[in-house]
Order: structure tokens, then C-alpha cells, then sequence
């Protein structure tokens, strides 16, 4: 049930939006069969560590090494040369188990879609393994000391939940990657264990006391609970959190009601969901690099057909590697030689991973697919004219004179300007006009607008700054797209963490969040209008998954060479680039109007009547540095001796 609810939100997530609980089904599931284990062990007195741990990387091992290597293969022939470095990466995480740790560390405003990392959901994996690491040892400890096993897992499940609380707020990331936020959901798994090892489990009462529709009805309400996450549930609401008591309580009440409960024994004992079960660590481990693959050759989400193909081929490998690899090597005669064995082919996919990042992906496989990979490096800031200096107790980056100055504010869509900058100021000295950079990448230039990770900007910062008498003119822009529209995925952002902006609690994807974004919005620049600032309003550029450097090939042929690069592509058209910037655009007019600040529209620039064009694009949402520095000239006026309003 745990894979399959993942299966099907990965092919299908609009028949199940909230298939990803899926994970925390499989880890409640989890800490439920290896912690029963263990306690059996412990019981017996005779814990042997290194026999445990044998034991995981015979069954954990075999599938994860196979899976690896074919992922190596087709990445080889499929994936441009920095996403083939990054496939690296993901292999030697994976084959080092710390994924989740290097997943968390991408995460953030310049990720690439997570459909186009082959090994992301290994990151439950690494969660898993760093949880047994320590978990067998801590049991032990517990079982040896004088502290109550009842009272270590209860102050465990209840801290670590508490923790994942918290961090759901602060860092929705980190509550999303990290073992000690998820640590409680294998520890609900182990307390049921726990609760079997001490002969008082929950299904095992006596007729008396426990009549068998108790069972019934305890497998049914777990059930239901796990249903009603996995069918309400989107990628939008912050997760884990509270949420996940959803899948958890309710995978805990279908164990707890025992194998002789009616859903249990009818329903999840049917001979197609054992075979499933039989086959589910190898399914969950081919599902998802072959749906990755194929959103990275089609350029996008293939259509249901494909994805029902890809469905069906993960099965039947999943279903090759079970009887011609897992049963072999779990099952088949012990040997000394297994172990090792393993544990060498592990480190050799580490380490092959590891020479896919050191090599900057081989770019020399697909010469003419070099020029995009150039591309989408192509990125310069802080600009080496740039200096790092203090103002008003708020580092910045400054450039030029130290006469006037025009403070630059928002997001990463003002750095991509950051070259072009430089090189007008870059020889300005002495009383000459300058330039302040106040930016952070995802962070909206609004006040009191909260990030689902309840990250705010400090725009208390920027006035104190913008309030200084050399600062003459402002210029505030960001990608106002991100946050006013609904649909991340169109603007090339999706992934377990696409972050949303709140304005009091409501979704400025919403008109009433709009609105109020807005009128926050209207009086900040009215402020500064009324201090004497001059203040441009900078719209955000044309974007959206098109412009991005991996799906300009598109589709992308099995063999690069062959494919058609980007600056071979028309471009896209300028109404579908209007749509999306309609609502923000709006936003930005309506302020404009009512304090006389001075609207720039890139896209005026950008595009001609038509169609707006690609291959000046780094990504889905910025411009390469080198055409920035160069050709981006709508900016000038900003810093120039005579501004136009």
C-alpha cells in the first residue's frame, strides 16, 4: 500500500495529491518490522550488532547497486554535462546513504525541478539507514540501563515530533530531509513493536475483552485515515508537520488490528497486493528514475500513455531484480565473500558518481550540447567590479562613485541585472553615482509577507537604507510570477519543496492575498515617493519552463547529438508569456498609477509582438549574465546623470 500510493502520485498526482504519504506509511511500517527485530534480540540476549547490520546491506544493498549503475547508464546518453554532474552527486549520496543531507542542501530558490533528479526519493532511504545506524545501539543501551523502554520511546516519538513542529515552521526544508524530524514516525512503528515483544499487543487481547469487530473496525479507521491524507493532501500545505498523523496513526491502527481483522485478511492479503509487497523496495527504487527519464527526454511531463509504460516497466524490472538479484543474494547459500562483495560494488557506484561530478559531467560526450551547458553557468554575482560593504548595520554590494546613489531591492530577478550595473558604474570613483545591492534570492521585496517556511523579508532593512540622503532613486523587481501564480510547475519550479507567500494567513495566489499585497506594496513605494526618492517598479522577465536550458532541446532525442539546440528554437509565444505575467503585472500598474513611480516592463524589451525568445535565458526565470552585462539596456536610466520618470 506504502508504494503504491507513491507510485501513483509520482505518475498520476492528479488522481492522488496526496500520494506522498506513501513515505511515512513505509517508515511507521519500517520501524514496526526492524525494531520487532531488535527487541526479539534484546530479549533473547543475544544482540549482535554486526549480525544486524549484515543483514541490511544484504537486503538493502543488491537492488540499490543495480539501480544505481543503470541510472549511471542512461544518464550517460540522456543528460547534459552540469545534470549529469549532479546525477554524480546523487550517486555517491546515495551509495553513502547521506542524500536527504545533500537534497536539503539544494533546496532553495535556483533548484532545478525535481523531476529531473533520477535519484531524489532516495533521500527515505538515507533516512532509514541513519536511523538504524544508531537505533539498534540505542535500544541496547536502554535495555541495559534503568530507564523504562516505554518511557525512552514515548520521550522520543513526543520530542521528535515536537521538533518536526517546529521546523515544519522555520525550515520547511530541513522538516522535509532531516532524520530527527521524521525520526517519530519510525518511532510509532518501533512502540508497536515494542508493545508485541512485551506479549501485550493490541490484537491480542482476549475475546472477551476484544471482540473481533474492534479489530475490524480499528484496521477500518486506519484505513480511512490513510485515505483521507493521501486523497486531500497536495504539494501545496507544509509538510510533515501535524499532517502526517494522518498516515501515521492510520498505518499504526491497520498493524495493530492483526492479521485476523476482516480488511486485513480479505482486502490487504489479496494475492496482488502480496505480490506488490514482495517486489515493493525494488518497484520504489525503478519508479522513479524511469518517470524522471522520461519528463527529461519529452521536455516536460510525458503524456498518460507513456507514464502507464513507464508504470509497467518499473514493475516487471522491479520484478527482474527481485527473482534474479534479491533472492539470489538474500536467500542463496552464505558465503564470506557476499558481504564484501556488496559493500565493493557500493563503493565502486559511489565513486563512479563521484568521478561524474569531479569531470564536470564528461561534457566532451555531446560537443554541440556544449554551448547550453555554458549557459546555464553563466551567471555573475556578486560581479567581480562588486564590493561587500556595511550600510546602516545591513551588509550589501555596492559599485561605483559614493556620490548619489540608486538602491537595487528584491529578489534574485534584480541580481541577474547585477552585471549590467557594474559595468556603468564600475569606473565611477570618488562623488561619481554608485549602486547598492540589498537582495536575497526567494525572498519578495514586501512587507509582512510570510514564505510557507515563515521566512520574511526584512524590508525594515531597505527603508533604513532607501532613507539615506545619497540614495536619490529605488528600484524594487523581483519574479512577481512566483508569487502571485498558482501554477509553479508552468514557471519550472515543482518539487516536495515549492515554497507559497501568505499576506495574513491568505495566499497571494488568491485575490484577497493580492489585494492586500498590494495595498502593502502601494504604501511602501508611497513612502518613498513622499521622502523625494525616484522609484522604478521593475516587472519581472519572461519565463516559464521553456526558457530553461534542459527543456530547450525539446524533446531531446536518445542520443544528444542528433538533438536541435535552443537558438534553433523560434521561441515562445508572446501571448502565453503575457498570461503569465498578467497578474502581477497588474498588481505592479495599479501601484505605479497611484504613486507615480516609473514601471519597467522587460517584456516590452525581451520579445517582439509575437513571440519572446530563448536562448538568452541561464534558466526557467533568469538571463544569462554575459547578455545581461551587454545588451540589457532598459536599465541604463536608473543610473545614469538624468534619469527618465
Amino acid at each position: 500500500m506504502a508504494v503504491l500510493t507513491v507510485v501513483c502520485y509520482h505518475a498520476f498526482p492528479e488522481w492522488l495529491s496526496g500520494g506522498f504519504v506513501g513515505v511515512d506509511i513505509f517508515f511507521v511500517i519500517s520501524g514496526f518490522l526492524i525494531s520487532g527485530i531488535i527487541f526479539e534480540s534484546i530479549q533473547k540476549d543475544r544482540l549482535a550488532l554486526a549480525d544486524f547490520y549484515i543483514r541490511r546491506v544484504i537486503r538493502i544493498f543488491p537492488a540499490v547497486v543495480v539501480v544505481l549503475l543503470a541510472v549511471c547508464t542512461v544518464g550517460w546518453f540522456t543528460l547534459y554535462a552540469d545534470e549529469y554532474k549532479q546525477l554524480g552527486k546523487h550517486m555517491a549520496g546515495a551509495a553513502g546513504f547521506v542524500s536527504n543531507l545533500i537534497f536539503w542542501g539544494e533546496a532553495g530558490y535556483f533548484d532545478n525541478s525535481a523531476q529531473t533528479k533520477p535519484l531524489l526519493h532516495f533521500w527515505s532511504l538515507a533516512v532509514e539507514e541513519q536511523f538504524y545506524l544508531i537505533w539498534p545501539i540505542a535500544l541496547w543501551l536502554v535495555s541495559r540501563s534503568r530507564v523504562s523502554m516505554g518511557l525512552f520511546l514515548t520521550c522520543t516519538v513526543g520530542l521528535s515530533f515536537a521538533a518536526g513542529l517546529w521546523q515544519v515552521q522555520n525550515d520547511l526544508a530541513a522538516s522535509f530531509y532531516f532524520p530527527h524530524a521524521r525520526l517519530w514516525e519510525l518511532g510509532m512503528g518501533a512502540a508497536l513493536a515494542y508493545s508485541v515483544a512485551k506479549e501485550k499487543p493490541l490484537h491480542n487481547h482476549t475475546e472477551a475483552l476484544r471482540p473481533r469487530r474492534l479489530s475490524g473496525a480499528m484496521s477500518v479507521l486506519g484505513f480511512v485515515l490513510i485515505v483521507l491524507g493521501a486523497a486531500v493532501f497536495t504539494g501545496d500545505v507544509p509538510y510533515p508537520g501535524w499532517r502526517a498523523l494522518l498516515p501515521t496513526l492510520g498505518t499504526t491502527l491497520v498493524i495493530a488490528a492483526g492479521p485476523h481483522a476482516w480488511l486485513n485478511r480479505v482486502v490487504l492479503s489479496a494475492r496482488w497486493l502480496v505480490f506488490v509487497g514482495l517486489i515493493s523496495f525494488p518497484l520504489y527504487l525503478w519508479h522513479w528514475p524511469l518517470l524522471s527519464f522520461g519528463h527529461i527526454v519529452h521536455a516536460g511531463t510525458p503524456d498518460a500513455a507513456v507514464r502507464t509504460g513507464l508504470i509497467g516497466l518499473s514493475l516487471l524490472l522491479a520484478w527482474l531484480t527481485y527473482r534474479l538479484v534479491e533472492v539470489p543474494l538474500r536467500y542463496g547459500k552464505t558465503t564470506r565473500l557476499k558481504v564484501p562483495a556488496l559493500v565493493g560494488a557500493m563503493v565502486v557506484a559511489g565513486c563512479l558518481g563521484g568521478m561524474c561530478f569531479r569531470f564536470d559531467g564528461f561534457p566532451q560526450r555531446f560537443p554541440h550540447a556544449y554551448d547550453d551547458d555554458r549557459k546555464m553557468a553563466d551567471w555573475d554575482y556578486p560581479s567581480r567590479e562588486m564590493k561587500s560593504v556595511v550600510l546602516a548595520d545591513v551588509p550589501v554590494y555596492a559599485v561605483g562613485g559614493s556620490g548619489k546613489q540608486t538602491l537595487f531591492f528584491g529578489d534574485s530577478n534584480i541580481e541577474q541585472y547585477g552585471p549590467r550595473i557594474a559595468e556603468l558604474l564600475a569606473h565611477n570613483r570618488g562623488s561619481e553615482r554608485g549602486a547598492i545591492f540589498l537582495t536575497q534570492g526567494g525572498a519578495i521585496p514586501i512587507d509582512g509577507i510570510r514564505r510557507s517556511d515563515n521566512h520574511q523579508t526584512n524590508v525594515d532593512n531597505f527603508l533604513r537604507i532607501a532613507a539615506g540622503e545619497n540614495v536619490d532613486r529605488v528600484v524594487i523587481g523581483a519574479a512577481w510570477s512566483l508569487y502571485f501564480n498558482a501554477d509553479k510547475a508552468d514557471l519550472g519550479l515543482s518539487g516536495p519543496i515549492v515554497p507559497r507567500y501568505f499576506a495574513d494567513g491568505i495566499s497571494l495566489e488568491q485575490a484577497e492575498g493580492q489585494r492586500r499585497a498590494t495595498d502593502r506594496l502601494e504604501k511602501m513605494v508611497a513612502q518613498l515617493v513622499h521622502q523625494g526618492k525616484v522609484v522604478y517598479l521593475l516587472a519581472g522577465i519572461p519565463g516559464g519552463r521553456e526558457f530553461a536550458a534542459q527543456t530547450r532541446t525539446a524533446p531531446r532525442k536518445f542520443v544528444l547529438e542528433d538533438a536541435q539546440l535552443s537558438d534553433q528554437l523560434p521561441g515562445v509565444p508572446r501571448a502565453q508569456v503575457d498570461r503569465r505575467l498578467e497578474v502581477a503585472s497588474k498588481v505592479l500598474a495599479e501601484v505605479a498609477a497611484s504613486t507615480g513611480a516609473t514601471l519597467v516592463r522587460p517584456v516590452e524589451y525581451l520579445c517582439t509582438h509575437d513571440v519572446c525568445p530563448v536562448q538568452f535565458h541561464k534558466d526557467a526565470g533568469h538571463l544569462r549574465a554575459s547578455f545581461a552585462r551587454h545588451r540589457l539596456t532598459y536599465l541604463d536610466q536608473t543610473v545614469s546623470n538624468q534619469p527618465s520618470q
